[in-house]
């Protein structure tokens, strides 16, 4: 668990508390967090550890401040997760190699 600033547009952002999860295979966001207007279609599907389907309504896209750095990524938009918001594989990747503490994640960007 992680605090973090995502932001959806320059007049919509979002502190909360975020589940690290290097178990997902996709970043989530729990329906309702963000405007329906950010709302895209998507054909991705997803599942989860048991083998149950998870209802996706759409994905969106945000940037999660880390570090000074703003890093963008996509979002599958479920109402089937109880954390607000789920890091998962997608952003873990830009952000790899990373370090982890007890309240944040300390990752190097481009080399800086």
């Amino acid at each position: 668990m992680i605090k973090i600033t995502s932001f959806f547009s320059e007049d919509y952002k979002l502190e909360t508390i975020a589940l690290f999860n290097t178990g997902a295979d996709l970043n989530c966001i729990k329906e309702g967090v963000e405007p329906k207007r950010f709302l895209q279609t998507t054909f991705e599907r997803l599942s989860t550890t048991n083998n149950s389907k998870l209802h996706l309504l759409g994905k969106t896209q945000a940037s999660i401040l880390n570090n000074g750095f703003y890093l963008k990524s996509f979002f599958v938009v479920t109402n089937d997760i109880n954390h607000t918001i789920i890091l998962g594989t997608p952003f873990i990747d830009l952000i790899t190699p990373y370090k982890t503490k007890h309240h944040c994640i300390i990752s190097k960007v481009n080399g800086v």
